[in-house]
C-alpha cells in the first residue's frame, strides 16, 4: 500500500498483478503480462488500453489488439500529486 494505490503481488516471485488507485478505488488494473491467458477458464478480460507503454522493455512486443496505446496513464497528473 501507497498513497498512490494498493498493490497486489504473487507471493511466490513477487511479479505485479494488480493495482488499485485510491482515487478510484471501484477499478481493478491487472497486469496483463503477469498472466497466462491459456489458463483463463472464463472468457479474457478485454483489454482497453496499453499505458506506460515508454516504459516497455524493448522486447515486449504487443498485440494487434486495436487497444489504445499510451505512453504514460491518463492518471499519471493524479499520481504525481498523492506521490509528491
Amino acid at each position: 500500500m501507497s498513497d498512490v494505490a494498493n498493490r497486489v503481488f504473487c507471493s511466490a516471485c513477487g511479479t505485479p498483478v494488480s493495482m488499485v488507485y485510491g482515487f478510484e478505488s471501484d477499478r481493478v488494473h491487472l497486469t496483463m503480462s503477469s498472466t497466462d491467458p491459456e489458463s483463463f477458464k472464463c472468457e479474457l478480460p478485454i483489454v482497453i488500453r496499453h499505458i506506460y507503454l515508454r516504459e516497455k522493455a524493448p522486447w515486449v512486443v504487443l498485440p494487434d489488439d486495436g487497444s489504445e496505446r499510451w505512453g504514460t496513464s491518463e492518471f499519471a497528473h493524479l499520481i504525481e500529486k498523492v506521490a509528491g
